[in-house]
């Protein structure tokens, strides 16, 4: 299950939840929310490995925050914001190692 799919499945549990009076939400925006809960649980997954998490969760978990990031601080949409994580993302690695 990659990052998309966790916070896609809290979105809904969050809303089911909502739906039926068992909690009431306050944030504005419950797929940032779900976004937000997806990432701890990736991080706290990733804590459990002995020496580093898997690279391609770590990556994927970076993504997925700088999107939300650039979507809030500069109104992009999503597919934008992606876009530009990825390619600073790219440029970067052509630099540099993973060490």
């Amino acid at each position: 299950m990659n990052q998309a799919q966790i916070s896609t499945c809290l979105l809904a549990g969050l809303v089911q939840l909502e739906d039926s009076g068992d909690v009431v939400m306050t944030h504005s925006n419950l797929k940032a929310l779900a976004d937000q809960l997806g990432s701890l649980l990736v991080k706290e997954w990733g804590a459990e490995f002995f020496d580093e998490p898997p690279y391609g969760v770590m990556v994927e978990n970076c993504i997925q925050s700088c999107t939300s990031i650039l979507q809030r601080k500069f109104s992009m949409d999503e597919a934008e914001a992606r876009s530009a994580v990825s390619r600073f993302l790219r440029e970067i690695g052509a630099d540099t190692t993973r060490r």
